[in-house]
């Protein structure tokens, strides 16, 4: 080792080598230090997120149930069918006929698609404190040449006391019923919708790990790639002078 640092190249070899090494380490830690701005990095937030709590279910009572039923029936053979729609009007929240005008509906404008309307059959879906649904299954007039589908329907009320009412609002094609899927697409049915919001994680590059790992092997690879370089120069000498 003397012998090595005796040697004024091997003395400038060992100053790059301390000056490379000096440099991977301080381009690693200022690596490693840089924030990163990826959602999925950051710490957690203080504010606490609001849970929204599920509607509990209630016992719908015989007379809230035959009210309910009578108004879906109605809306059915009214807006549905576009048979005498103007009365559909008061059948409906305002949330459901939201951004319409009185007049566009009284002339069929209405958010829901038509069907030709020969007979119901109904199911009971669910009764909770924000309202009661139902699946109905359509069945169309022989010459509409339409084939059955199934709706869910879901009506909440309105008011208290005497003035309690209920009201239509939610109609959908049933998401179980492939046809009603398909000829839902044709239409623009109205309630309950809400926009597909879609959520992935931010992808963190690699490079944010092989860097700093690259520097991080210099610091061996390149000492040892001059010390073996040197060997294997000297070697050679010591080849030639044997000869």
């Amino acid at each position: 080792m003397k012998g090595i640092l005796a040697s004024y190249r091997w003395r400038r070899r060992f100053a790059w080598l301390g000056g490379l090494v000096v440099v991977a380490v301080a381009l690693t830690v200022i690596v490693l230090e840089m924030p990163n701005e990826s959602p999925e990095m950051q710490g957690p937030s203080n504010v606490a997120a609001p849970i929204e709590e599920s509607p509990k279910p209630v016992r719908l009572t015989a007379r809230d149930e035959a009210i309910a039923l009578r108004v879906a029936s109605e809306f059915v053979s009214t807006a549905v069918a576009r048979k005498n729609v103007d009365r559909a009007w008061n059948l409906v929240s305002s949330d459901f006929r939201s951004g319409m005008s009185r007049e566009d509906w009284d002339r069929g404008r209405l958010p829901v698609s038509p069907y030709s309307v020969r007979k119901t059959a109904w199911k009971f879906d669910f009764a909770d404190s924000e309202g009661v649904g139902w699946t109905v299954t359509l069945y169309p007039t022989k010459s509409s040449h339409e084939t059955p589908m199934d709706f869910q329907i879901g009506l909440r009320p309105v008011g208290s006391g005497k003035r309690r009412e209920w009201l239509v609002d939610y109609w959908q094609a049933s998401p179980t019923n492939a046809v009603a899927l398909s000829a839902a697409g044709s239409g623009t049915p109205a309630g309950g919708g809400g926009g597909n919001v879609a959520s992935g994680k931010a992808k963190e590059s690699w490079a944010w790990l092989i860097f700093p790992l690259f520097l991080l092997s210099l610091v061996v690879l390149v000492p040892l790639g001059v010390v073996s370089v040197n060997w294997y120069r000297e070697y050679r000498v010591r080849a030639l002078l044997r000869r």
